[in-house]
């Protein structure tokens, strides 16, 4: 019988393994490349919202101000989280707004010669900037003190350090001091003062009135405006626009200086007034504005004129009468682009008015 070698035996059977494995290997590929893909997610059960509930030791409680704390010597600062730092100054633009162009041509009307209209000082006005049934915090932004109602520097401030202002029993409560109604938080020489979230110039009274702790800003009035036209009109307006809005903002606020809502504040600070936020609102254009408008007011009939205004001519006609009595801010803005001047957009929405310059050196005694 014919024998085989042993190694080339083995030599076949390794050569023909080789073979059975390449082939099985190309038959798992043609049928994978015929298979669909296709993707996996992973389901992950979440319970829902409204079946979560806190242990009770998570469940805060709002805190109420203490009514037997006694005056102490100092002011200590507030605690966290009142006691952090505040943010940096800065003065934001607005954001820039559009406007589409107006259609109709602008009606000039003449205004009315301007008049001589007297005061006793520059005006200060008191803005009501915040209002709270439990707390307020205050800062300044240099040295600053505590003045009493009387005029009197009770104690120094730690700058840009907040204290919780709260009522306590016989007054309101500062730190851990005790201080009477009315008491004044007055910053240094160019320095600012906060409440509640925002900078503000001039100085803040603090006022417990009708069960709400109120923080009232007086502040000289061509200030209290830098801030005013850049909270009601965007900034980036045209030029002519931001001065009429200056002057009929600056009417409006010495009608209330006249006639205030409150014995302790002529205005608020929202919409039902003029919106205010103080130095947030500022921009080089809301002061320049200002400037160049300087204690110009609108006036009638030898009085000056409480010049309402709105966002928009519907608006205005819905809640003031319209033309006459009060001016659309997107309409101011629609003259202007056309090319007219600050006298012919106050002409416009207010005929028959004339300017006014508070004359200073002609108040009466």
């Amino acid at each position: 019988m014919f024998r085989i070698n042993p190694l080339i035996r083995w030599i076949a059977i390794g050569v023909l393994s080789a073979l059975s494995l390449a082939a099985s290997f190309r038959a798992i590929t043609s049928l994978a490349k015929g298979m669909p893909s296709r993707s996996i997610s992973l389901a992950v059960a979440r319970p829902k919202t409204d079946s979560l509930s806190l242990p009770p030791a998570f469940h805060l409680t709002p805190a109420t101000p203490s009514l037997a704390q006694k005056p102490q010597a100092s002011i200590a600062p507030a605690t966290a989280p009142s006691s952090k730092a505040l943010p940096p100054l800065n003065l934001p633009q607005k954001p820039q707004a559009s406007i589409a162009p107006a259609t109709a041509p602008v009606r000039v009307v003449p205004m009315v010669a301007p008049a001589s209209i007297p005061v006793a000082n520059s005006p200060v006005i008191r803005v009501k900037v915040a209002s709270s049934p439990t707390s307020l915090t205050i800062a300044t932004s240099n040295q600053g003190a505590i003045v009493l109602p009387d005029g009197q520097a009770a104690v120094g401030l730690v700058p840009s350090q907040s204290y919780l202002v709260s009522i306590a029993r016989g007054g309101i409560l500062i730190g851990d001091q005790v201080f009477p109604n009315g008491v004044m938080l007055q910053p240094g020489a160019n320095g600012l003062t906060w409440v509640a979230g925002y900078w503000y110039r001039g100085r803040v009274r603090l006022v417990w009135d009708a069960g709400q702790l109120n923080a009232v800003n007086e502040v000289d009035l061509e200030h209290y405006l830098y801030g005013v036209l850049g909270a009601e009109m965007p900034s980036d307006w045209e030029a002519e626009a931001l001065k009429a809005q200056a002057i009929v903002a600056r009417s409006y606020a010495l009608t209330l200086i006249e006639e205030p809502i409150s014995s302790y504040w002529d205005l608020g600070n929202d919409e039902s007034n003029q919106c205010y936020r103080g130095v947030e609102t500022e921009t080089n254009r809301t002061i320049a504005a200002v400037a160049a408008t300087h204690r110009t007011v609108l006036v009638k009939e030898g009085r000056i004129f409480r010049s309402q205004y709105a966002s928009t001519d519907a608006i205005s006609q819905e809640a003031h009468g319209g033309i006459g009595k009060s001016m659309s801010q997107a309409g101011a803005q629609k003259l202007a682009t056309q090319g007219a001047t600050m006298l012919q957009i106050l002409g416009y929405y207010y005929p028959g008015s004339g300017l006014g310059v508070l004359n200073l050196s002609q108040a009466a005694s």
